[in-house]
């Protein structure tokens, strides 16, 4: 419905929610839910824009096979699913194209846990030294990961009153993984 009632979108997609039951008692569920909806701000109301659109993964979002193979798929250059869907997305929306969010809700099965977030967001953090290396030029340097980090260090304290200390540090906790993912991502390949 989304393509008829917009036919120069490149993509429709909606949104990850995990499972109702979780959202009471798991606070990884609870965190995956506050990123949806209070970080990339997936709402009730479709949402017609760019880069900025909610909708991204390609596990809720399909995109017009014309504009897929215009843009080269995804690139496979990406070892890992780490920053793949997001490069996909900058590539579309590069090439001038629009992407239409719906509020249609897709249930995220998957584990929540600290182990399984913990390594999903080391496996973001190395997607982003890929995305930046292609998209910059070059990694994040040293620097710019102590500095990263640092910042996540001081926003906790905000947090903590924003949030609540729960929430607030499991935000801490997988910020933090996504810089060891990015450090180690940089040093596997400065040893190739």
């Amino acid at each position: 419905a989304g393509y008829q009632e917009y036919p120069e979108v490149a993509g429709v997609g909606g949104y990850l929610d995990p499972p109702a039951e979780l959202l009471r008692t798991n606070l990884w569920a609870w965190y995956e839910f506050y990123v949806t909806h209070q970080v990339y701000r997936a709402g009730s109301e479709p949402y017609l824009g760019g880069f900025d659109c909610p909708a991204e993964g390609t596990n809720s979002m399909p995109y017009r096979h014309k504009v897929l193979e215009e843009v080269g798929g995804f690139d496979e250059s990406f070892p890992f699913a780490g920053g793949e869907d997001t490069d996909l997305k900058w590539r579309v929306v590069s090439r001038g194209y629009s992407l239409l969010y719906v509020p249609v809700r897709v249930i995220h099965l998957r584990s929540y846990s600290l182990r399984n977030f913990w390594r999903q967001y080391q496996t973001h953090g190395r997607g982003v030294v890929h995305f930046e290396r292609k998209h910059k030029g070059h990694p994040p340097t040293h620097l710019r990961m102590i500095l990263r980090g640092g910042v996540r260090l001081l926003r906790w304290g905000r947090d903590l009153f924003r949030l609540g200390p729960e929430l607030a540090t499991a935000k801490l906790v997988v910020e933090l993984a996504d810089v060891v993912g990015q450090w180690r991502e940089v040093r596997r390949l400065r040893c190739q």
